[in-house]
């Protein structure tokens, strides 16, 4: 098998390399890029070319697979309604398959990666997981859709011929019309251009929770629209869950220290935070649908005013993780889509401001925001500074002790004390009584 192939460019000639090889030549062997999901192939087989070849006896997503189940002939499965049991489909490598090049367009996307930890995380946990579907209460589709659709492209067409599988393949997703079904949506508009057959039954997993009736937001894909109720998710089905931080101090296991004197000190950490509160950003003056108007009215009532303790730059700024240390409050707006600046204020210990107007948060039915961040209207920006600087240091310090107590939800790598696996297990078996109780109705 070759380990590659030749592209064309207008200047040269380029080998674009098959999942498990790398090199200018795709000579040598990179099995942490081609089973990202269990690089040890949960030492029942070896990695090659991009999956798992496993021993016999073993098999699906990283060899994790030993057993099946079958129903006694004329017996009934009735899953318990106590305990979350997880069903993770095998899907065919022709439904559904980690890219096979590193081409730059159908690749993984660190920014985008949060299904990946779920995944890897996920495959390990059998306190959760089943090998039995017929004991399940809650299927997941690993669809992979970032590797097919990219951040932004049309999700529909992937998921409905994944779908198509599932559904003529096993008797579940008929069962109850995919309604204890669950997949990832991590691109920047996460659900949001979903039709109604499937926007109203299967759990989504996203990053964007712009929810509400009648909303117009942006320009949608051909044929598809925000869904008229719901907008983008139903809070009490869907999930919105954090995306992934790539900051280096929160992944060097800098939080864990940060919030460890956060904690022995009752909410003040050493810092000397001078700055009130910044934003740096994009700002898109004539794009009133980007970030919902937040942007352009912080621009719009700041920029001209010459605060000592308050940033706002339209653009980058190579002292942006520097800012997020030396400021009391951080602004989170976001954009065209979801945005990284909640997490990333979270995890440096700088309170949130969040200015989204109709748009959930990460685990926002879990987490007690309203103990660790500030909530504002794009219609309150004309008075930001007043209220901000209506906060004490002492009530500062409380705040921050709240953070101090969920800011690891925010985070998905363990080994940097990342929870974010943990609360969104949490909000699945949330969804799971949801159901039960019959919260959102059948469509």
């Amino acid at each position: 098998m070759s380990r590659g192939v030749c592209i064309q460019q207008p200047t040269q000639v380029k080998c674009v390399c098959r999942k498990g090889f790398k090199g200018l030549a795709c000579e040598l062997d990179d099995n942490e890029e081609a089973c990202w999901f269990s690089p040890t192939c949960n030492g029942h087989g070896k990695c090659k070319s991009g999956f798992c070849h496993c021993d016999p006896g073993w098999w699906g997503l990283g060899c994790t697979r030993s057993s099946a189940y079958a129903l006694e002939p004329g017996s009934k499965a009735v899953p318990s309604r106590l305990r979350l049991r997880i069903y993770m489909y095998d899907i065919p490598s022709e439904y559904a398959f980690p890219g096979e090049y590193d081409d730059g367009a159908y690749t993984r996307d660190n920014m985008y990666a949060a299904y990946e930890y779920f995944i890897k995380y996920f495959m390990q946990d059998w306190d959760v997981r089943t090998e039995n579907p017929h004991e399940a209460n809650m299927f997941f589709v690993p669809a992979l859709l970032c590797f097919y659709i990219g951040n932004v492209r049309n999700p529909v067409p992937h998921m409905r011929r994944v779908l198509k599988y599932i559904s003529t393949s096993y008797p579940f997703w008929n069962r109850t019309g995919g309604r204890d079904h669950f997949w990832w949506m991590t691109g920047d508009q996460g659900a949001c251009w979903m039709p109604d057959d499937l926007m109203r039954n299967p759990i989504k997993l996203v990053h964007f929770g712009l929810t509400g009736s009648n909303l117009t937001w942006r320009d949608p894909p051909r044929d598809l629209h925000l869904d008229k109720e719901y907008g983008c998710i139903l809070p009490e089905r869907d999930i919105v869950t954090p995306p992934v931080v790539h900051n280096k101090f929160p992944n060097t296991g800098k939080s864990i220290d940060l919030f460890k004197t956060v904690m022995e000190r009752h909410g003040n950490d050493s810092l000397t935070r001078n700055m009130l509160f910044f934003f740096a950003g994009g700002v898109q003056m004539t794009d009133i649908l980007y970030s919902g108007g937040a942007r352009q009215a912080l621009y719009t009532t700041l920029h001209n005013q010459n605060l000592s303790d308050v940033l706002i730059i339209q653009g980058t700024t190579q002292r942006y993780e520097d800012l997020f240390l030396e400021s009391k409050f951080c602004v989170t707006p976001y954009g065209y889509g979801w945005g990284l600046r909640l997490p990333i204020a979270v995890t440096h210990a700088c309170i949130p401001v969040i200015i989204q107007d109709h748009v959930h948060q990460p685990f926002e039915d879990i987490l007690p925001y309203q103990q660790f961040s500030v909530r504002l209207r794009v219609k309150d920006v004309p008075s930001i500074v007043s209220m901000l600087r209506s906060y004490s240091d002492e009530q500062l310090a409380v705040m921050r002790y709240e953070l101090g107590k969920h800011w690891a939800a925010f985070l998905w790598p363990r080994e940097a004390g990342g929870l974010a696996y943990n609360y969104t297990i949490k909000a699945l078996r949330k969804r799971m009584h949801n159901r039960a109780a019959e919260y959102y109705r059948k469509s």
